[in-house]
């Protein structure tokens, strides 16, 4: 089974100021100050946590705002395309936050002494952006980059160095490198679980990374506690619907499929895609792999082509569904081909489930 979902730590690092005293909800309307800008800000940041369409909403009115009262280059605008863009790759639309990065690198590189942390964030959210985009050969020495400038301007056990660390470990197990990713994942743990205090959701983040580094080298026997311990913390910090509880889960019903337990995989899983489906929007990419991850285990494991037919073509449809949203936006045509084929594996399942009930007597 190709790998399966894992929690990264994405360090959008919002520049979104306090929310105290924002009203959630409230809209501007022809906004005409900076002012403006920054209370959409406020109010974007009480949605970040699952109200994306209202966070994007809110979040392009504050760019408008900036780009139209700043002059070009102004700091601010970097930090409006910054925001926004993390919005879009929460809601599983990275190609389109990706030139909002490449524009806010470029502000920041341009008006920022070489070397300033602020240009640091950009290049780690530009490769994470990209790495999502299934391209970690181009994201890898934007991570390298990135994590230079934090290991010359910050202490060795500084977090923003952990998280560079995650990163640029998740870039090379993209890329098969998994023997390579073990000790940057180590080292990130390592500085998580001394700069944190016991139980805090970023441990589990790195727990599970390393677990599946673990995993995908075949090592499950050395992975599945890693894993059972980062989903023992996201359970008792998290809202029980929270989309990393769900990842925990794929990732340990994965683990627990490699040493041949599939009927408590297939539990697992199952917890899994209810959380998704309850907390993600139709046509998100990780919907994809939840529903995947279902079909073939009943395919190579339990011999149920009914079941294994079912979650293939859910799997399918939502790839569709994400496919024809891009189709309908001229920005964005040209990726709902590609979309179709990042998600061709619940095709082939579809096709091999049906082959198979078609020669069932």
């Amino acid at each position: 089974m190709p790998g399966p979902l894992r929690a990264v730590i994405a360090a959008i690092a919002l520049c979104f100021a306090s929310t105290a005293g924002a009203a959630a909800g409230q809209k501007v309307e022809s906004p005409a100050d900076l002012g403006d800008a920054l209370r959409l800000h406020q109010q974007a940041a009480a949605f970040a946590g699952g109200e994306y369409d209202s966070a994007e909403s809110l979040l392009r009115q504050a760019l408008t705002i900036h780009q139209t009262l700043l002059p070009e280059g102004d700091l601010m605008i970097a930090m409006s395309l910054n925001n926004l863009a993390a919005t879009l790759e929460a809601m599983g639309r990275p190609g389109e936050a990706e030139p909002l990065h490449r524009r806010a690198l470029q502000i920041r590189e341009a008006a920022l002494p070489s070397g300033d942390l602020e240009i640091a964030i950009s290049l780690n959210n530009l490769a994470e952006t990209v790495r999502a985009q299934g391209r970690p050969e181009a994201a890898e020495p934007l991570h390298r980059r990135a994590l230079a400038m934090r290991e010359a301007a910050l202490p060795p056990d500084h977090p923003d160095i952990g998280i560079s660390l995650n990163n640029l470990a998740g870039t090379l197990e993209a890329m098969g490198r998994q023997v390579e990713a073990e000790p940057y994942y180590r080292r990130a743990l390592s500085i998580f679980e001394q700069a944190l205090p016991d139980g805090h959701p970023y441990i589990a983040v790195l727990l599970n990374n390393l677990a599946e580094t673990l995993r995908l080298q075949g090592r499950f026997a050395d992975a599945e506690p890693l894993h059972r311990r980062a989903l023992a913390i996201l359970e008792a910090s998290l809202p029980p619907a929270h989309t990393r509880i769900a990842t925990s889960l794929n990732n340990l019903a994965a683990t627990m499929e490699g040493q041949g337990a599939a009927a408590q995989a297939d539990a697992l899983f199952r917890r899994a895609v209810a959380i998704f489906q309850a907390s993600l929007p139709e046509g998100h990419p990780n919907l994809d792999f939840a529903y995947w991850n279902i079909a073939e285990l009943h395919l190579r494991h339990s011999g149920d082509h009914g079941e294994a037919l079912a979650f293939a073509r859910q799997g399918a449809t939502n790839a569709l569904v994400r496919a024809g949203r891009l189709r309908g936006a001229p920005e964005t045509q040209d990726r709902a081909g590609g979309e179709i084929v990042r998600a061709r594996r619940n095709f082939e399942i579809l096709t091999e489930a049906l082959w198979a009930l078609a020669h069932v007597e």
